[in-house]
């Protein structure tokens, strides 16, 4: 028995991973073993592919996570994880950028680091290299000054803010006079969103607001305003109104905080409302769930979540301290 806990030993010392002051030895044992699964996968895009080929296939890369998964899982069956890990973990590492995708083939993205806040954040390295992790993500820290040196291009990150996003599309924005599409669906402008995050009112305080009509895949969207009298309307691309619910709730000043307690070598944080997907993605990959596939309650390594709050400090997201 000493064997399996001195395996989990290793795994934290190998990756710089530390235990919460106050957390349960079944919640580190999970955080162990999903980044010791993430970095088994990550290291086989480094292996010589069996067909010849220069990149090894898609297939190669989930074996290896579902391999080394149901290892971990005879030894600890305590430790919770999700059971389509190596698809979530292909997925995440994807929308990083983390690797390449061609048909059927996958490759470790070209190598790159860059430093924010005394956090070095690293991609396509070599397997062997000695690195830290935090959830699925490889970082190192440093001593040198704090300085931000292409954080938000390595990750695909918007480099102005919230607020000078939504007034930006407010002004490129005509309205016309029209009926608000039938069936739409309204934002909701202000918490509780535990009832989700569209309704079936709109808004009538005369404020630019977004609605949306048809089904997901197919939706067009709109923004509108009530100007005492009648709806104005404009459509505007799915593509524009990607992360626009965000952008739109900072305008009003109703966009929940993002929680978070420190405990010891670890910070608990809660989202109180997503992100667009390259923020949320990047909060994905450097942390670990509190709950299967929960991408509100994360985890992270104490160094690497103050690194990222100051990168989405400046984007305009708010955080409140428990």
């Amino acid at each position: 028995m000493n064997k399996y806990y001195r395996l989990l030993s290793e795994i934290a010392e190998e990756y710089h991973i530390r235990r919460g002051a106050s957390e349960a030895a079944e919640e580190f044992k999970a955080r162990l073993i999903y980044s010791a699964l993430c970095r088994a996968g990550y290291a086989s895009l480094f292996d010589a592919p069996a067909d010849g080929e220069e990149s090894v296939s898609l297939r190669h890369f989930k074996d290896r996570i579902d391999e080394f998964q149901k290892i971990y899982f005879e030894l600890y069956p305590e430790a919770r994880l999700p059971s389509d890990l190596s698809t979530t973990v292909y997925e995440l590492y994807l929308s990083v950028g983390y690797i390449y995708h061609s048909p059927h083939r996958i490759a470790a993205s070209i190598p790159r680091a860059v430093k924010s806040d005394g956090v070095i954040f690293l991609r396509g390295f070599d397997p062997s290299r000695s690195v830290q992790m935090s959830g699925a993500g490889f970082y190192m820290t440093s001593t040198a000054a704090s300085f931000v040196d292409g954080v938000e291009e390595m990750f695909a990150l918007p480099k102005k803010t919230l607020s000078e996003t939504w007034h930006e599309i407010i002004r490129a924005a005509t309205f016309r006079a029209d009926n608000l599409p039938s069936g739409a669906e309204f934002l909701r402008m202000s918490p509780p969103f535990y009832h989700g995050y569209w309704k079936d009112q709109p808004d009538r305080d005369g404020a630019v607001s977004i609605a949306r009509v048809g089904e997901r895949g197919a939706r067009l969207y709109y923004l509108y305003k009530f100007d005492g009298e009648k709806f104005l309307c404009s459509q505007q691309p799915t593509w524009r109104m990607i992360g626009a619910g965000c952008e739109c709730l900072t305008a009003r000043g109703t966009l929940p905080p993002i929680k978070f307690m420190v405990d010891g070598a670890i910070v608990r944080a809660e989202l109180g409302y997503l992100p667009p997907p390259a923020e949320r993605n990047l909060l994905k990959l450097y942390s670990w769930s509190r709950e299967p596939s929960s991408d509100f309650k994360r985890t992270f390594a104490v160094d690497i979540f103050f690194a990222l709050k100051n990168i989405l400090e400046r984007r305009g997201y708010a955080f409140e301290e428990e």
